[in-house]
C-alpha cells in the first residue's frame, strides 16, 4: 500500500488481504489526509483494532470528516477492537454505514457500540450479525436505540438473542 497511490481516492477495497493491526499505518494516514475518500472496505482480513499499532488507526477514524461506509466484514474485532471502534464513533461526524458482520464482539463489544450510539448522529446502517451478541447485548443496544434517532437499518441476525432481547427491541423500537 502506497500513500501517494491511495491518498486521491475515493474508494478503497482491500478485501481478503491478510492484513492484520499493524498494516494499518498508510491508511491512518490517508483517513488523516485525504479530502476525498468516501469507502474504506477491510472485509476478510485479520485486523483486531485491538493493538496499540491499531489506536492511532481508530483515532484518525473519530477525526476524519469525508469517509461515509466502513466495512470490517470477517475480522477478528473482538470487544477490545469494538470498543476502540466506538471511542471512534463518538466523535465521527461523517460515516453513515458501518458493516461488523462476523467479527465476535459479543456483549461487551455490544455495549461498547450502544455507548457511541448514544452520541453519534451520523450513522444510518449498523451491521452486527453474527457477533456473538446475547440477550445482555440486545438490551444495551435496545438503550442506545431510544436516543438515537438517526439509525434506519439495524441487523442483529445470527447471534444469540433470545426473547428477553428481542422484546427489549422491541420495545426500543417501536418508542423510536
Amino acid at each position: 500500500m502506497d500513500f501517494e497511490t491511495l491518498v486521491n481516492k475515493k474508494k478503497i477495497v482491500l478485501v481478503g488481504k491478510d492484513l492484520q493491526d499493524g498494516d494499518l499505518s498508510v491508511l491512518t494516514e490517508v483517513l488523516l489526509k485525504s479530502t476525498v475518500l468516501k469507502e474504506l472496505n477491510l472485509m476478510c482480513n485479520r485486523i483486531t483494532l485491538a493493538s496499540d499499532d491499531s489506536e492511532t488507526f481508530t483515532n484518525a477514524l473519530g477525526s476524519n470528516r469525508t469517509l461515509e461506509v466502513l466495512s470490517l466484514y470477517n475480522n477478528t474485532i473482538g470487544p477490545l477492537g469494538a470498543k476502540r471502534l466506538a471511542s471512534a464513533l463518538k466523535s465521527n461526524k461523517s460515516l453513515q454505514q458501518l458493516f461488523l458482520e462476523g467479527n465476535s464482539i459479543g456483549n461487551e463489544g455490544a455495549k461498547s457500540i450502544a455507548d457511541a450510539l448514544v452520541a453519534n448522529a451520523s450513522l444510518h446502517v449498523l451491521i452486527l450479525r453474527s457477533n456473538d451478541i446475547s440477550d445482555d447485548g440486545a438490551q444495551s443496544l435496545a438503550s442506545a436505540f431510544l436516543f438515537n434517532h438517526s439509525l434506519r437499518v439495524v441487523l442483529l441476525g445470527e447471534n444469540q438473542i433470545g426473547n428477553v432481547g428481542a422484546q427489549h427491541l422491541a420495545d426500543a423500537l417501536e418508542y423510536n
